[in-house]
């Protein structure tokens, strides 16, 4: 007779530890919840949101027709609208309930252009939510069927299988498409220069990503921007342009027959063209355009290339002598660290000549010069390594790098940096952004509490940093400043000051990347007031706001050039280039023609430095820069003397008399002449010619850019203005939300009469059923599985055919308060035979032995408390539980209770690093402890002859023999994992400790059962060794494994009708482990190598999809057991294990064990 063993509470209640620890806000049961409905909605928030909840609800309600009669489609019920607010945007839609999440907040995103976030976001999810129900093949709630196969786990060799068949398919770039097409379709989303950049530059460099990329998000997130949402977006785009706008839910219906299980195959029965050949038609298309765009721009003016093979370069500054920024250095994310490099012109890069000479040429050599403005050269050994440059001598603590940082070099203290950190959460474990600051010393400090502040910027003294955070409760950003203080020891901490507070007017309004004035007198900041991304300017003070950017344009990344000079992007010609701008004049010119485009400039001095996008991402430039000069005339004046001079002289006349005196008796004609008399001065004067010669000064070139902005389609939408403000009501969390999963199951159980060779195939089939309130604060979760092939009579006379194997489970968890709650009742009944001993051999034809059937019914309630102390990474579970387990003989009408047992258990875990909601545990990332106590209080039947192991009542009743056990266990789980920079491959280990640390018995004679000794189990090693005896098990246990995970590839995609791979790794891996029943620390044991069993071996994991997103993961593990197994206590006796005979492999090599599995994720032991 095989024992079924279950250490039911420790083994259920430990998974449940591990899948419910808290995450980054907790279980969020500090919000209280309010609900409101509209005709089709219901909106499920927080108290402080009405307000936002009923402009959510206008929107909503806006493009509900709209969308909904596109998709002919009738919704199974009103929508679940959960609105949150969080450190991200975000939202989300889930088809089979029916519901979509929705974040309020617009916080920036570096790859998309700024667009109202509400009204996009509720379009965006909502047209999921009907596209995708619209191309389901039934109701949505009912999931997909789910098909297993489990191997009889005993075997050498084993194969198991597990995959999903959904009802649903959603290739990404066709959902992510629909959705933004369907927004820019209202008039709230629109194909903008972000998303036209990205398309442009990936289009210009032959570098689009191919369809097995859009399928699916990628590990690298440009990637899973580019691929999914922005090719996307443009390939619907080029269906409703060629096709019809209605080509798009055609293609959606299609997708509803249940045959069809590709888009190829609904393209070619709706566009008659199949999904290769409609991608490689749009790719010609556009790259046609985009050469077309290119050739129109003129001579480009883009600066020299600094960075390369890395996509995301941000934020540069320079403080002192270098040149300081955030990169992700070259990692798969926008997520990073603070580089910092030299500026001096012979350290900037590796080859400082080469630089320079890039600065005068264009990228065919010829030397074309605009005013002092570089032009990008086609020498890319210009480039550096931005990694060698990753060491900053900052010490950040739980650092968001990507909303912003600044540096300052103060003579008496040294470089400072101020960053974003998120380490500081409230009492209910909800993080906030808060402005913080280090030095290269280590000393840390945080200038603000709780106050969601972000892009942190000094002024030229040190002595005030300028900020912009979010009301509390709040979508709208107002800008702060706090003064500050380079020695950290005399900081004392100030509530930041208001310089700026939006009108009440604009409910969102974000800021961004505030900058001071050299003289410290201004800010310039950007904004977008849920309209209109632009830039303002206001004093130090907070005085004479004043929008300083043209209206219609996309306007950011402000910093200044001197006291009246600004520098910024602009998207003037539908690229974003930098420009200046006088703010006393108004006077404004650009400053770079390029193809990708440019942002985040930073002067220094005659240098601008500025991120652009290229081929390779946000990589870093350098530009030359010097103040424009009007164009004005100069004059040369030339005098030549002439030969000739004039002599002066005096010329002297004689005076007659006066005629008024004159005798009139006198004679008439006598007349009085004047006599000049001539003297010549000793001076003379030389006479010269003067010539002026005007030579006009020309102005430095002007730059010119061609093309201009698209014009975006704005489509009048009547919003009806909602107040739910006393319609509102306290939410319920009742379970109304279903989701249904039929299941086929194929299981080997073990072998009659033995523990080895081929084990008994079972069928079963069933389905599991999920019951959850829209929060997800009730979840109900049932599950029946009923063996195939014996009948239809699960339920008799005498209740449950013990004849058939039949498995249900029912469970309730609650997260309505700090302590999450769970209760869970499993049954299971498992069916064999074994053979008997008769007393009467004449009753049985003379036999003595015989065949018995049977069945082991097992159920267990459990009963669990968890809570997150640290509202972070940690999960604190209690548990209680009562589990009991049958013996039926049902054809002798005989059955009896072998073990019931009521068990108590404590357990703190910590879980960090792991790959997240979507990985497969392929790499063996994450690292994790846990540590728990578990008592029980457990009666077992005696074993023995039927007098020894039952008694009869005086009611004539038989009733087993117990023996009564209190037993004391603890166990320390660890393990975690390090990934090479170089190769991507991970280092993983893993070690468990447990044992009984005390146990004792009613009765003295007794000892403990070997019932409840703990296994181990090694990779190259059976699990069992009879029917009553695992291969090696004991009162305590101890196991330790080492494993090498190297990717042949990752993230690699070819597809083949309905697969697609992903990753490919090896896991070369060696585990050592031992059971005794001695002391705790048996020293001779421990020296003895014959104590530990040892095994080696190797996995081959390969991760893939099937239909687009369910994952079908495959691995093939070979492992050789090292050591004898059936050794006594005194390491004497026992056996080695026989090799598998593989081909082409000497015996000395072979495994002992060999698995084989299909699956949906990698099940790593160590962890």
């Amino acid at each position: 007779m095989r024992l079924y063993r279950k250490t039911w509470l420790c083994s259920v209640v430990l998974m449940a530890g591990a899948a419910h620890a808290a995450g980054f806000y907790g279980n969020q049961s500090d919000i209280k919840w309010k609900t409101a409905g509209t005709e089709h909605f219901q909106f499920m928030y927080p108290q402080e949101y009405t307000e936002h909840a009923a402009v959510v609800s206008a929107y909503a309600e806006a493009v509900y027709d709209s969308v909904v009669s596109r998709y002919r489609i009738d919704l199974p019920g009103r929508v679940n609208a959960t609105l949150n607010n969080a450190l991200y945007s975000n939202g989300s839609a889930v088809p089979s309930e029916n519901a979509i999440n929705l974040w309020l907040t617009n916080w920036d995103f570096k790859v998309r252009s700024s667009h109202g976030w509400v009204s996009d976001v509720v379009t965006h999810e909502f047209s999921h939510l009907v596209s995708i129900e619209n191309g389901s093949k039934f109701v949505p709630s009912l999931y997909g069927f789910q098909v297993s196969y489990t191997d009889y786990y005993n075997e050498r060799t084993t194969s198991d299988f597990a995959t999903m068949v959904p009802f649903t398919l959603q290739p990404l770039w066709f959902a992510e498409g629909t959705a933004q097409y369907e927004s820019s379709r209202m008039g709230f989303d629109a194909w903008d220069a972000h998303r036209d950049m990205l398309l442009r530059t990936a289009a210009l460099n032959d570098s689009l990503l191919p369809l097995e990329y859009m399928h699916d998000f990628s590990d690298n997130s440009l990637f899973a921007e580019l691929g999914p949402y922005t090719q996307g977006f443009a390939l619907v785009r080029y269906i409703a342009k060629h096709y019809g706008d209605n080509a798009v839910p055609k293609i959606w219906s299609e997708l509803a027959r249940p045959h069809r299980v590709t888009l190829d195959a609904a393209l070619k029965k709706v566009l008659r063209v199949g999904e290769k050949e409609l991608y490689e038609a749009w790719k010609k298309e556009i790259t046609a355009g985009y050469k077309a765009q290119k050739d129109s721009l003129g001579t480009l003016v883009q600066g020299t290339k600094i960075t390369a093979d890395a996509f995301w370069q941000d934020f540069p500054v320079v403080a002192g002598k270098h040149l300081y920024g955030v990169s992700n250095f070259g990692g798969p994310w926008f997520d990073g660290s603070v580089f910092k490099m030299p500026i001096e012109a012979d350290t900037v890069n590796a080859n400082s000549d080469k630089m320079d000479s890039a600065d005068k040429n264009d990228s065919t050599g010829t030397s074309v010069k605009v005013g002092d403005i570089s032009i990008e050269g086609a020498n890319t050994d210009s480039t550096i390594d931005i990694s060698e440059y990753a060491k900053s001598g900052f010490k950040a603590k739980k650092p968001w790098f990507d909303k912003g940082i600044d540096v300052i070099d103060l003579p008496e203290r040294g470089p400072i940096l101020a960053y974003v950190s998120y380490q500081n959460r409230d009492k209910d474990g909800h993080a906030h952004f808060d402005i913080a600051v280090s030095d290269t010393n280590k000393n840390q400090l945080t200038l603000t509490y709780l106050a969601d502040a972000i892009y942190p910027a000094f002024d030229k003294q040190g002595s005030t940093i300028v900020f912009a955070r979010r009301e509390p409760f709040s979508t709208r950003f107002v800008l702060s400043k706090v003064p500050f203080n380079a020695d950290f020891s005399e900081y004392v901490s100030e509530d930041p000051i208001d310089l700026y507070v939006p009108d009440k007017t604009f409910r969102y309004y974000n800021i961004y990347s505030p900058k001071f004035s050299p003289n410290g007198k201004r800010i310039a900041f950007g904004f977008f007031d849920d309209k209109q991304r632009g830039i303002a300017v206001i004093d130090a003070d907070g005085q004479n706001f004043k929008v300083v950017s043209t209206k219609g344009f996309d306007e950011r990344d402000v910093n200044w050039i001197d006291d009246d000079k600004i520098v910024f992007a602009s998207n003037r010609n539908g690229i974003f280039n930098l420009f200046e701008k006088s703010l006393s004049t108004g006077v404004e010119q650009p400053l770079t023609n390029v193809l990708g485009g440019a942002f985040t400039p930073t002067v220094d001095k005659d240098t601008i430095y500025f991120t652009q996008y290229d081929k390779d991402g946000f990589s870093l430039y350098k530009l030359g820069y010097k103040a424009p000069v009007p164009a004005t005339s100069d004059t040369t004046v030339s005098i030549t003397t002439r030969d000739s001079t004039i002599q002066v002289a005096d010329t002297t006349w004689s005076v007659c008399p006066d005629s008024t005196l004159k005798d009139s008796t006198a004679d008439s004609t006598a007349q009085c002449v004047p006599t000049p008399t001539v003297a010549t001065r000793d001076s003379v004067i030389h006479i010269q010619d003067t010539v002026r010669t005007v030579n006009a000064k020309e102005a430095a070139n002007v730059i010119t850019l061609h093309r201009s902005l698209p014009v975006r389609e704005n489509k009048p939408l009547e919003l009806t203005e909602r107040e739910f403000a006393g319609a509102e009501k306290d939410y319920r969390p009742i379970p109304t939300v279903p989701m249904f999963v039929p299941i086929l199951s194929f299981n080997e159980n073990a072998p009659d009469l033995t523990v080895f060779g081929e084990g008994e195939l079972k069928t079963k089939a069933g389905l599991a059923v999920i019951l959850s309130d829209p929060l997800k604060k009730n979840v109900v979760q049932l599950g029946l599985l009923l063996e195939l092939g014996k009948g239809i009579d699960f339920i008799n006379g005498d209740g449950l055919n013990p004849e058939q194997e039949k498995e249900f489970f029912a469970a309730w968890e609650n997260h309505s308060t700090p302590i999450d709650l769970g209760l869970s009742y499993s049954y299971a009944n498992y069916t064999s035979k074994d053979t008997v001993r008769y007393e009467d051999v004449r009753a049985h034809n003379g036999d003595s032995l015989g065949m018995s059937h049977y069945a082991i019914p097992m159920q267990s309630i459990i009963g669990t408390a968890g809570y997150s102390i640290f509202k972070s990474i940690d999960t604190l579970q209690v548990a209680l539980g009562y589990d009991w387990a049958d013996f039926n003989l049902y054809e002798d009408s005989f059955s009896w209770t072998y073990q019931k047992r009521i068990s108590a258990l404590v357990a703190l875990g910590l879980y960090g690093d792991h790959e997240g909601e979507e990985g497969t545990g392929i790499s063996g990332q994450g690292n994790g402890l846990l540590l728990y106590y578990q008592y029980a209080n457990s009666d077992l039947y005696r074993p023995g002859t039927f007098a020894e192991s039952f008694y009869i009542t005086e009611s004539g009743s038989i009733k087993p023999k117990y023996r009564n056990f209190n037993i004391n266990e603890v166990g320390l789980n660890l393990y975690g994992s390090i990934q090479s920079p170089f190769t991507g491959a991970r280092l993983a280990a893993g070690g468990k400790v447990s044992g009984i640390v005390s146990w004792n018995t009613d009765a003295p004679e007794d000892t403990l059962d070997s019932y409840y000794y703990s296994p181990v189990f090694l990779e190259g090693y059976p699990y069992l060794r009879s029917s009553e005896d695992y291969t090696r098990a004991g009162t305590k246990t101890a196991m330790a494994e080492l494993h090498y995970l190297f990717p042949i590839y990752d993230d690699w995609r070819k597809s083949a009708w309905i697969f697609s791979t992903r990753a490919f790794y090896f896991d070369v891996f060696a585990q050592v482990g031992a059971a005794w029943n001695s002391k705790w620390f048996d020293t001779d044991k421990f020296t003895d190598h014959r104590f530990w069993d040892r095994d080696v071996g190797i996995s081959f994991r390969m991760s893939n999809k099937i239909f687009y997103s369910i994952p079908l993961d495959i691995s093939l593990t070979f492992a050789r057991g090292l050591s004898r197994i059936g050794e006594d206590d005194e390491l004497h006796g026992g056996w080695k294990l026989h090799p598998i005979d593989l081909p082409l492999l000497p015996e000395s090599i072979c495994p002992t064990r060999i698995k084989f599995a299909i699956g949906m994720g990698f099940v790593n032991s160590w962890q």
